[in-house]
């Protein structure tokens, strides 16, 4: 007779990715799990993790030989980030194309909770201002003092209004 345990119920950001196979889904991340200051690794199939997004999960503990304490996961479930943190560590793990981590504390900065928002309609419903307008939002290459090369060029964004 097989010996069953109940599953633990863990939920946390997920703050990067160790590992992931893109054909299995196997996935080794670590977890900044609610109530606990020390990162979690978790181990299981995962479709397309991404550092930022809320997970909750349902699983048992294990301990690995090599690596230690494990979460396995049996079942789980994403959401987006609802933080400002988590938004940030979200856009800035390469999701959007050109949005890296500086890029994405600037716009997180700029719009703050809304930042996804504005992203996903392009605008606050309620937008008065040309500050609420992703629209308004423009990237532009500036160079860096002592050198005007290609890999001495950076990104920088400013509210910009349209004309």
């Amino acid at each position: 007779m097989q010996k069953q345990t109940a599953l633990t119920d863990l939920q946390g950001l997920i703050e990067r990715i160790a590992y992931f196979d893109e054909e299995s889904g196997y996935t080794i991340a670590k977890v900044k799990i609610y109530g606990s200051k020390d990162l979690v690794t978790c181990v299981g199939n995962l479709i397309n993790p991404t550092p930022g997004e809320i997970i909750k999960m349902k699983g048992e503990w294990t301990n690995h030989p090599r690596f230690g304490q494990q979460f396995k996961i049996v079942f789980c479930q994403t959401t987006t980030p609802a933080s400002v943190y988590g938004i940030q560590k979200y856009l800035g793990s390469g999701l959007i194309k050109g949005i890296g981590p500086v890029m994405a504390k600037r716009i997180v900065s700029m719009f703050g909770k809304d930042t996804l928002d504005i992203i996903e309609q392009g605008f606050l419903p309620e937008a008065q201002t040309s500050k609420d307008k992703l629209s308004d939002f423009q990237f532009y290459p500036s160079e860096r003092a002592g050198g005007g090369g290609q890999d001495n060029r950076r990104v920088e964004c400013a509210p910009y209004p349209r004309i």
